[in-house]
C-alpha cells in the first residue's frame, strides 16, 4: 500500500478504534486525512500505514489508561485532540500547540508514546493548573539564589547535576513553565530516580504532585500517579 492507494479498509477500522478511544477518555483523536487539519506551525505528514497506525494506537490505549479517569477531558476548556501522523517538519517527533483554543498534540508513528505524550501533555498540564489554583506563585523561591529564568548569566551547570541540581536541562531555565514541563515529563519516565534525589528538584516535584491533585480535585484518591513515582513520601490519601 502506498500513500495514494492505501488500506482503505485498514483505515476505516483504524478509525473505528479510534472513535472507542474517543468516547472513553473524552478527547479528540485524529488519523489519515483528519491528522493534517489544523496543522499549526508544522508541516506534517499523513500516516498511511495501517500497522504503523495500529502500534501507535496500542501504545496510545496503553498511554491514556495510566492517567486518571477524564483527566486529559478536564485538562483545558475545549478538546484535546491527538494527531497521529508520519512526520513532523520530515522528521519523526512529537509537537504540541494551541489552535482556535483547543490544545492540539501531534505524534509521529515510530516514536515512544508514552514519552512523547508526556512530554507534549507538561505544558497542557501546567496551563490547567495555572488557571485554576494559586499553588505556583511560590514556584521560583524555591530556585538557587540569585537564579533568574531566561538570564544566561545566572545558568551555573552545578544546576544540573548531584545534590545540587535544581533543573532538568538548560531549556528548563528559560521560563518557569518550561521548568515545570521539564519536571512533569521526565517525573513521568522509567529509571529518572537520580533526576530527583537533590532536594530542590524533590520540592519542585512535590509542589507540581500536589498541584495537579488540587486542580484536578484527587486530594483524596489513594492511587499514585506515574508523575508522582520519585517522591520521597508518599501523598497518596
Amino acid at each position: 500500500f502506498t500513500a495514494s492507494s492505501p488500506d482503505s479498509e485498514g483505515i476505516r477500522a483504524c478509525q473505528s478504534r479510534v472513535d472507542a478511544l474517543n468516547k472513553a477518555h473524552g478527547i479528540t483523536i485524529r488519523i489519515w486525512d483528519n491528522a493534517l487539519v489544523s496543522p499549526g506551525p508544522y508541516t506534517l505528514v499523513r500516516e498511511h500505514q495501517v500497522p504503523a497506525i495500529e502500534k501507535t494506537l496500542d501504545e496510545l490505549e496503553a498511554a491514556l489508561d495510566r492517567f486518571p479517569e477524564k483527566f486529559l477531558y478536564r485538562s483545558v476548556n475545549r478538546t484535546i485532540r491527538i494527531c497521529i501522523v508520519r512526520s513532523i517538519d520530515g522528521q519523526l517527533g512529537s509537537a504540541q500547540y494551541w489552535y482556535n483554543r483547543d490544545a492540539f498534540i501531534v505524534i509521529s508513528t515510530g516514536v515512544d508514546v508514552w514519552d512523547a505524550l508526556s512530554k507534549e501533555l507538561g505544558l497542557i498540564v501546567d496551563n490547567h493548573v495555572l488557571v485554576t489554583t494559586s499553588m505556583y506563585k511560590e514556584w521560583a523561591a524555591m530556585n538557587p539564589e540569585g537564579f533568574a529564568y531566561g538570564n544566561s548569566d545566572t545558568y551555573s551547570d552545578a544546576f544540573l547535576e548531584g545534590d545540587t541540581r535544581a533543573f532538568f536541562d538548560k531549556q528548563s531555565m528559560t521560563a518557569p513553565e518550561e521548568d515545570r514541563r521539564a519536571v512533569f515529563w521526565q517525573a513521568m519516565q522509567p529509571g529518572n530516580e537520580e533526576l530527583f534525589q537533590s532536594g530542590t528538584m524533590q520540592e519542585k516535584l512535590l509542589l507540581l504532585c500536589k498541584a495537579i491533585r488540587k486542580s484536578w480535585r484527587l486530594e483524596e484518591k489513594s492511587d499514585v500517579y506515574p508523575w508522582e513515582q520519585y517522591l520521597a513520601e508518599s501523598i497518596a490519601y
